[in-house]
């Protein structure tokens, strides 16, 4: 508990640091989102689909890059009934952004990546009848990307989807990787 504390800290620390050298920049993009949470690879043969939650704050640094941070929680049960909770990822990430300007184009596309430190609980079947319930801390990275429609003044409805990727053990543990795939609404602030 006490590295996620001073691990939030730095990051809000590094954000307004940040910020402040990017004074020039007058618009703020906050996007609100939910949706689905698909498991991936050998993740998928214990996990079934499940949901996914999340915010995105970032500051647009131009008319096409944009950077900030995001807070993102995703459940999925697992498929072995005796687990005692479903697979759980906290994350606070870092993420930047590039959308391509393009005046006379009714959507606006994006690609979006970041880091992410993850806090993680999950389920350990250590033998048929004992299910261990297990939590972590740890490390994972996002990338995908997704479109805004503009649907008047300063919202858009937004599409995404994002693969995110967490190793348990510090990186040398099991692969654990899922899609997020969702939409909702993302506000431009001056």
């Amino acid at each position: 508990m006490k590295k996620t504390t001073i691990l939030i800290a730095a990051l809000l620390i590094v954000v307004a640091t940040a910020s402040g050298l990017f004074a020039e920049t007058k618009y703020w993009i906050i996007n609100l989102r939910g949706g689905a949470a698909v498991p991936m690879d050998a993740f998928g043969k214990h996990n079934d689909m499940g949901y996914d939650v999340g915010l995105s704050v970032r500051q647009g640094l131009d008319m096409e890059f944009s950077w900030g941070g995001g807070l993102d929680l995703a459940s999925m049960p697992y498929k072995d009934k005796a687990a005692s909770q479903a697979f759980t990822a906290s994350t606070i990430d870092l993420e930047a952004v590039y959308s391509p300007y393009w005046p006379d184009i009714f959507i606006w596309p994006y690609l979006k990546a970041g880091v992410a430190f993850c806090m993680l609980k999950y389920t350990m079947l250590a033998a048929v009848d004992n299910p261990v319930p297990k939590s972590e801390n740890t490390f994972g990275f996002l990338i995908g990307g997704g479109i805004n429609i503009p649907i008047g003044g300063i919202f858009t409805i937004n599409v995404e989807t994002l693969y995110h990727h967490i190793s348990l053990n510090g990186g040398i543990g099991d692969m654990n990787s899922y899609l997020g795939i969702g939409g909702g609404l993302t506000l431009f602030l001056k």
